[in-house]
Order: C-alpha cells, then sequence, then structure tokens
C-alpha cells in the first residue's frame, strides 16, 4: 500500500496573510495617533525653544543696549509712526505682506524691515551677511528667501484666525513668510480713541528691561497667534468692557486658535528670558491704575493668572506711534489695501 506524501510550501495561506495584514493595520491603528501628538509635541517645544531664544537674544541686547531696551527699535521703527510695524521690526526677513509683492509690503525690506534692518539678526546669526538690496527702491526678493529657523515654528502653517485682513486673504501663506518672522513683540500701547491719535507703551517696548516690575510674568515675545487673543470675551473672568476701552483693547466674540491645533494656548517668553506653554484668554478686570493716560479712557490692566502684557505701575512712556485702527470700523492708515483690518475667520 503506497501513501501519499503532500509537502506544503515556505508561503503563506491566505488565511494566514489575511491575519497579518489585520494585525499590522490594528497596529497601525493604534500606533499612529501616538505618533501624531509625538511630532505635535515635538513641533510645540521646538516653537517654544525658538521664543525662548528670541527673548534670550532681547535679554543680551538691552544689556549692550544704552537704553537697555529688550524690543530693539530699528530705523524704520522710528521712522514709520503706525503702530502695527513695531511688533515684527526685531528680527526675521523680508515678509511679503498682504500683496504678495515684496516691493509693496509694509514688512519688507522697501519699508525699513529687511533681514539687515532687524536688529536681533546680528545676535541670533552672528556669521550671517544679511542681504542689502541697492538704491532706494532696490530688489528686496531673494531676502524673503532667507532661511532664518529661529524665526519660523513648525506650527505656523496659515493664518490661525483673529488677526489681520491681509493674511486672512492669504491663510496658506505662514506668518514667517507674511511678516518676516512667526512671533511678534509685546508692544502694548494706550491711548485716547480714533485713527492717528498718538499712543503710549505700556509694555516693555521703549522701556528698559530693569523698569519691568513682574519680569517673571510680563510678556516679551510670543507667537504670533496669540496677538489678539487677550482681547476675547470669556465668561470666566470678571470683565468689564463697559469702561471706554477702545479697540483692539475691547472685547470680541471670537477663538484664537493656537500654532499648535490647541485654542487658546500659545508659547509666550518674559522680560526674565524665561518661556511657558500658556492660555491667553481675554484678560482680568481691567481697572484705572496709576499712570493713566490723560483721561480715563484707557484699559491699563491686561493680565492673566500667569501672564501680563501691561507694566504697570510704572508710568506709559510718551512714543511717535499713532493708532492704526478707529473705533468704528478699524479703519487702518494704509487706505484701501485692508492689511490690518483684524478679523477673525
Amino acid at each position: 500500500m503506497f501513501r501519499i506524501k503532500t509537502q506544503r510550501s515556505g508561503g503563506f495561506t491566505l488565511v494566514e496573510l489575511l491575519v497579518v495584514v489585520s494585525i499590522i493595520a490594528l497596529l497601525i491603528s493604534i500606533l499612529l495617533p501616538s505618533l501624531q501628538k509625538a511630532r505635535d509635541s515635538a513641533k510645540k517645544i521646538k516653537c517654544g525653544a525658538n521664543v525662548r531664544g528670541i527673548a534670550q537674544a532681547g535679554l543680551t541686547y538691552a544689556a549692550d543696549d544704552r537704553q537697555e531696551f529688550a524690543i530693539p527699535i530699528n530705523v524704520a521703527d522710528a521712522e514709520f509712526p503706525e503702530s502695527y510695524r513695531s511688533s515684527y521690526s526685531f528680527g526675521g526677513k523680508s515678509g511679503t505682506g498682504h500683496t504678495g509683492n515684496v516691493s509693496q509690503s509694509f514688512f519688507s525690506g522697501v519699508k525699513g524691515q529687511g533681514s539687515t534692518h532687524r536688529p536681533l539678526n546680528r545676535i541670533m546669526y552672528p556669521r550671517a551677511t544679511f542681504y542689502q538690496a541697492t538704491g532706494p527702491f532696490g530688489n528686496w526678493v531673494p531676502d524673503t528667501k532667507e532661511d532664518l529657523p529661529i524665526y519660523t515654528c513648525p506650527g505656523d502653517k496659515g493664518f490661525p484666525g483673529m488677526h489681520m485682513q491681509g493674511w486672512r486673504d492669504n491663510k496658506n501663506k505662514s506668518s514667517y513668510d507674511y511678516f518676516g518672522t512667526a512671533y511678534n513683540a509685546n508692544v502694548y500701547l494706550v491711548g485716547q480713541s480714533g485713527l492717528g491719535v498718538t499712543v503710549a507703551s505700556n509694555s516693555p517696548y521703549r522701556r528698559s528691561l530693569s523698569q519691568v516690575p513682574n519680569s517673571g510674568n510680563t510678556i516679551l515675545y510670543m507667537e504670533n497667534a496669540a496677538r489678539y487673543a487677550q482681547y476675547a470675551n470669556n465668561p470666566e473672568l470678571n470683565q468689564d468692557s463697559s469702561g471706554g476701552c477702545h479697540w483692539p483693547y475691547q472685547y470680541g466674540d471670537f477663538t484664537a486658535k493656537g500654532f499648535h491645533k490647541q485654542d487658546w494656548r500659545f508659547n509666550v517668553a518674559f522680560c526674565d528670558g524665561s518661556a511657558r506653554y500658556i492660555k491667553i484668554k481675554g484678560h482680568g478686570r481691567v481697572d484705572y491704575g496709576p499712570g493713566t493716560v490723560e483721561s480715563q479712557n484707557q484699559c491699563i490692566l491686561v493680565r492673566g493668572l500667569d501672564w501680563q502684557v501691561d507694566t504697570m505701575p510704572s508710568k506709559p512712556l510718551e512714543t511717535n506711534k499713532t493708532r492704526s485702527q478707529d473705533i468704528s470700523g478699524h479703519v487702518q492708515l494704509d487706505g484701501t489695501e485692508g492689511q490690518f483690518l483684524v478679523v477673525n475667520n
């Protein structure tokens, strides 16, 4: 009697292959969210390290500066009175702005905002040769291509919500490309209502670093997505919006989206050089404190539990800056371009 032997090949059966594929798919579905969270966390940490580095550069600048300014005043900042320029003139490259044309951008070398004009660049990149266009109407396009990683944020993918009209109209443009930096300086100004009215600094802007009373809580630099978060309505806080506060210091109903997929949370650096990832949503009750400019028509204190933008009780300091918006319609000094109309999504 013959016995027939069957010999199995070395491959998988269809059933076994399907089982393996199913296990792999299950593992991927389990691991992908964790991997994505890890990537997001890494981006947030990198962004926080960058803003801390900028603050440290500001402290270094202040140590060598006769006026001890941690927010540098560049030539264009002194020349142009519009307040919005000062928030971005500390460091970075030429931004293409609202039009996408560097020759018309308020954040480019044409307006004294190129990489060669922004003072902290010399500290952050001491060996770099920054682009300098020749002639009064030089071509600053190459400067928009500068790779200055310290001024970038990995989570900066475009318009985050509640910011300038021009940026919303170019939603896919990063803050780094639009303004030349993904961060802005704490340039908090107070003054009477009305377009073009001169305002005073109630922040570290144009203030000696040693004259900032609470350096560990006073914001120096922050993610650009956080710029207007402190002016949101927040029922959890004891706010008083009836005190005559004027835009952008009045409250509004909007959502400030951070660069890291979390609303109201941002990387922020303080006047002591530290940095934290914090919540900024509206601020506490607005009181009229000492140093009120002219009348009781100002919002003086802008603070949260672990942060503040004001430098009270130090008195507001005179500046050459003027209000860029008015109270009814927020019309900007730059006419029809609409670049500085502050909007939500």
